[in-house]
């Protein structure tokens, strides 16, 4: 008997071991039959929830485990089966019809019939559609990239990063570089940001206040204005400056409130005089004309 027929499987230790299955060109990566027959069965589904393997009224959250599994499964740097990038494309879409609440709504009502006559035309044509006639709105690897983060690790610390329809590996140390880079970009950002609160700590309270509020209720007056201000209880152990320089800061700070003021009381009534003349409405221009303007009459009483 020939030696070829006395070798009996396991004979050379690959008992066990999935079969190793070589593209046409022998540089090509090798796939396995456990693979191809996977993306066989893809290819074969009526619609995406047999692709990915759940049940019509399932969960987000079994929806997005399902996704995970398969898209890792099915990836073209790990899946080098013929179809596999096909398949990978289909699971992508349709998770991207079924997450999506208005798409799914729709391929529930109208997919079943939808699909059927996509797979009749694409048959006719010799070629396969893994839209099935509904597309999501994001590719396949876009969406990976979401779920996993631009890649996934490797066993030898590098990174797959899908550019330009085709999947690169990154080494991990420029990934590590890129973000010392970012922080870099970052720092001034973040060293304001601390200032800031450094500054908001350490910044003293104002010695007055013009209005009486929180801790500033003992009530003082000016001496040339007259202008009411309000201080701590330990204002005079605290203050150790120029007091009438002080009181000149308040009143300047009084009169200039008191110009704002009157500008918009001014800027009021005229408005409503206008708005009298234009509907001659006799009632209104008295209104107005007679409208009194505290802070206007203020400032005269001080300039006399």
């Amino acid at each position: 008997m020939p030696e070829e027929e006395q070798s009996a499987p396991g004979a050379h230790g690959t008992e066990g071991r999935p079969r190793q299955r070589r593209s046409e060109k022998d540089n090509q990566p090798s796939y396995t039959d456990e693979q191809l027959n996977s993306v066989e069965r893809i290819r074969k589904c009526k619609d995406y929830y047999e692709i990915l393997g759940i049940a019509q009224d399932c969960s987000d959250e079994d929806l997005k485990k399902a996704y995970k599994k398969l898209a890792l499964k099915f990836h073209p740097d790990k899946n080098h089966a013929p179809g596999a990038t096909e398949a990978f494309k289909a699971i992508g879409n349709a998770f991207a019809v079924l997450s999506d609440p208005v798409k799914r709504k729709r391929y529930d009502q109208f997919g079943s019939e939808a699909e059927q006559v996509q797979s009749h035309q694409h048959h006719r044509q010799g070629s396969y559609d893994y839209t099935r006639g509904f597309e999501g709105d994001i590719s396949a690897e876009d969406l990976f990239n979401m779920f996993f983060g631009g890649g996934f690790a490797t066993a030898r610390g590098g990174q797959y990063v899908f550019r330009q329809t085709r999947f690169e590996r990154r080494p991990q140390r420029e990934t590590e570089e890129n973000s010392y880079e970012s922080l870099l970009r970052l720092s001034p950002l973040i060293l304001i940001i601390i200032l800031s609160v450094l500054s908001s700590l350490f910044t003293a309270d104002p010695m007055y206040s013009l209005q009486k509020e929180g801790k500033y209720s003992v009530k003082r007056e000016t001496l040339n204005l007259k202008v009411a201000y309000f201080v701590k209880q330990d204002f005079p152990s605290i203050y150790k400056g120029d007091l009438r320089k002080l009181e000149g800061q308040i009143e300047e700070e009084h009169v200039t409130n008191l110009r704002q003021a009157c500008y918009r009381e001014r800027t009021y009534r005229e408005t409503l005089l206008y708005q009298a003349r234009s509907y001659d409405n006799a009632r209104l221009y008295e209104s107005a004309k007679n409208m009194r303007m505290p802070s206007c009459e203020s400032l005269q009483e001080i300039y006399g």
